[in-house]
């Protein structure tokens, strides 16, 4: 059963939540932060991922112009968001879609429902549990008790009401130093005129590296590549079957990958294809990064 439906049953059959009182004051202020002891309900934005959210609500036919709100570049029009999806957030649960997110502060009635992961929930379905008049069944700290530490829970609520208190980005401490999200400095700037905190959190990436592995489709072609490199897992395949969708990713942040990281990583996916194969794998890679293959060092 999906943690929606679970969310339905639960209070179909009268089991008791939390007060608003028990909820709310498990929340933490962020004007208050301390690095070791706090516990926030986020919402992610990002600047580098709007575009590509926009464009699959409308491969699913879902997209609607008077919900289509540049929360980055117009934060203050988050109350006119029909829906909001968080997640609750403390030092051994950082795991969000996105690495850069906006701190809520939100009254009692605007919390529709909660689940301990990503139950997937759809605009329609949380208009449904708004409708049914779900509310809550767990409080903060037992939302993050049954919530693993390599997924991220889910919070839905009523945009009405729900205000910015921070802005916060987390930057991940790899092997080759601290990787901050690409899009720190413009939340940094969004914090700044919003006149509201502004918190970089850091976590570990205990991730070894592995080989690349080979992404083939049901026909057995070679389609893409996958690895673990400085503390991050590599995706990169061209899909099947025409025309080709690439997806490129690193999971530190769940952010596309651009050509100066692709170029960054290119030498471990050079060293490990081989053959026909493997070279034209490479080829296709070049050229969608529009990268350059390095020269050959003379003999």
């Amino acid at each position: 059963m999906r943690p929606a439906a679970r969310e339905i049953l639960a209070r179909s059959k009268g089991v008791p939540g939390p007060s608003a009182e028990e909820f709310l004051d498990q929340l933490s202020d962020p004007r208050q932060h301390q690095d070791r002891d706090f516990r926030y309900a986020v919402h992610c934005v990002s600047p580098f991922w709007r575009e590509k959210l926009l464009a699959a609500q409308h491969r699913a036919g879902t997209y609607r112009a008077d919900q289509d709100i540049d929360l980055v570049s117009a934060p203050k029009r988050l109350s006119q968001k029909e829906i909001l999806f968080a997640s609750i957030i403390d030092p051994q649960h950082l795991a969000t879609w996105s690495r850069t997110f906006y701190i809520l502060k939100f009254p009692f009635d605007a919390i529709v429902a909660t689940h301990s992961q990503d139950s997937c929930t759809s605009h329609a379905e949380a208009l449904k549990l708004l409708e049914l008049g779900c509310k809550p069944t767990m409080t903060p700290r037992e939302l993050l008790s049954f919530t693993s530490p390599d997924v991220h829970n889910e919070v839905i609520l009523k945009g009405e009401g729900t205000v910015i208190a921070g802005v916060g980005v987390i930057a991940v401490e790899t092997p080759s130093g601290l990787q901050r999200p690409v899009d720190a400095e413009a939340m940094k700037s969004v914090a700044q005129k919003l006149n509201v905190p502004f918190l970089e959190l850091t976590t570990r990436s205990d991730r070894k590296d592995t080989p690349c592995s080979l992404i083939r489709n049901q026909d057995g072609e070679v389609r893409g590549v996958e690895f673990d490199h400085d503390g991050a897992h590599y995706h990169l395949n061209f899909g099947d079957p025409e025309p080709y969708l690439f997806r490129a990713f690193r999971n530190l942040d769940r952010e596309s990958l651009g050509a100066a990281e692709y170029a960054r990583v290119r030498p471990v996916i050079d060293q490990a294809l081989s053959g026909d194969e493997g070279r034209t794998l490479l080829e296709l890679l070049d050229k969608h990064f529009g990268v350059s293959r390095p020269a050959p060092e003379p003999g």
